[in-house]
């Protein structure tokens, strides 16, 4: 089992992160891990306290999960479940629940653990979610770069976030 604690390594033994952020799935749930370089009080506070709006964007074999959290820009993490490597089954959605997320926001300078915190996506999001999960996992992954480059090259952040299949905020 491993301990997270603010203010200690996030993973053991590595001190430098590149700075981007990473969405990924596992038996446990979501993950949604920043890596920032020395990210500041209102950064951690948006992140850890913040209201958090939602949603995801599909475009063939490429999802990508969009997040604002307080005052921050949007953020887009590509998914594939292709690249899952700790998950063996995705959870079902049953009425009332959603997938659990966790927020991890790493200093990206010194590899220690800023803030954490648990949401929980809506129903409805991670019902949709779930579906164009196992959609993507019968096609293959080739081509996921490519789209994902043409899909960067078509729309900024902002736009994407206009056309997101759901969008959803917590308070």
């Amino acid at each position: 089992m491993i301990k997270l604690e603010v203010g200690k390594q996030f993973k053991e033994g590595i001190t430098r992160y590149g700075e981007g952020c990473k969405f990924d799935i596992d038996d446990t749930g979501c993950n949604l891990i920043f890596y920032y370089n020395n990210p500041s009080e209102e950064e951690i506070k948006d992140i850890t306290k913040g209201n958090v709006k939602y949603g995801y964007y599909k475009e063939d074999n490429v999802l990508l999960m969009l997040f604002k959290f307080g005052e921050q820009q949007w953020i887009d993490s590509p998914y594939s479940i292709h690249l899952s490597k700790h998950l063996t089954k995705l959870q079902e959605i049953t009425e009332g629940i959603g997938y659990a997320v966790n927020i991890y926001l790493v200093n990206a300078n010194n590899g220690n653990l800023e803030g954490m915190r648990l949401i929980s996506l809506s129903t409805k999001t991670s019902k949709m979610l779930r579906m164009d999960i196992l959609e993507q996992k019968e096609s293959t992954y080739d081509g996921f770069e490519k789209t994902l480059s043409n899909i960067y090259n078509k729309y900024p952040t902002k736009m994407l976030v206009s056309m997101c299949k759901t969008l959803d905020k917590l308070e």
